[in-house]
């Protein structure tokens, strides 16, 4: 599970908080996956991907608490 606060939200959530410039909650994603009786399969994110995210990701790492 991950957890990442102070993203973008909506009026509608009652957990988020107006910072007067807009809505931020807490947003979570969880993996609920589980292995198949012969493994894993392998899969991969395609370079250009990666090097695209990857400043966001820092960001996003860098406001996790």
């Amino acid at each position: 599970m991950i957890v990442i606060p102070e993203l973008r939200g909506q009026p509608i959530d009652p957990s988020s908080q107006w910072t007067g410039e807009g809505f931020l909650t807490t947003k979570m994603g969880l993996d609920a996956t589980r292995p198949k009786k012969e493994g894993f399969e392998k899969v991969d994110v395609p370079e250009e991907v990666k090097r695209r995210l990857s400043p966001v990701l820092k960001d996003l790492m860098g406001r996790i608490k």
